[in-house]
């Protein structure tokens, strides 16, 4: 019963992670994203209120990927961890930043839909998905 609360705590969790991507799509709060990482360089520690809110769910995303990572649903979490290393060094080329960003969110989502969808309707472990991924290419 208990080991079902935290299952669904965990799965849970995928909604304000949804949330923070479809939130990253907004030019707006994109740019506000923008401003506080400079602001997180030259002021590190000054934060507001909201900005400490930001703070804790950004690791809170991260926590969750990397539980994440030791589940049955390892594959995509993974993916969401390469976009995220894909992200940070794509944003050095001013040019695709926010184009990238869009991208990126978008395949996030899908992502995580898939993690709740292998979970509650598919029920594939790792191994299978590459099974099937494979079985779709041949």
């Amino acid at each position: 019963m208990f080991y079902n609360i935290l299952l669904s705590f965990f799965y849970i969790w995928s909604i304000p992670a949804i949330l923070f991507e479809l939130w990253m799509i907004n030019k707006t709060f994109y740019n506000k994203i923008i401003d506080f990482n400079k602001k997180c360089k030259d002021e590190p520690g000054k934060f507001t209120g909201s900005e400490w809110l930001f703070t804790i769910l950004i690791l809170g995303y991260y926590l969750w990927m990397t539980i994440g990572l030791f589940s049955s649903q390892w594959i995509f979490f993974l993916g969401l961890w390469i976009l995220s290393f894909i992200s940070t060094g794509l944003t050095k080329f001013k040019v695709i930043k926010y184009i990238w960003n869009v991208i990126d969110s978008i395949i996030s989502i899908a992502l995580i839909f898939s993690i709740i969808l292998n979970k509650y309707h598919w029920h594939f472990q790792g191994k299978d998905i590459w099974k099937e991924l494979f079985h779709l290419f041949t």
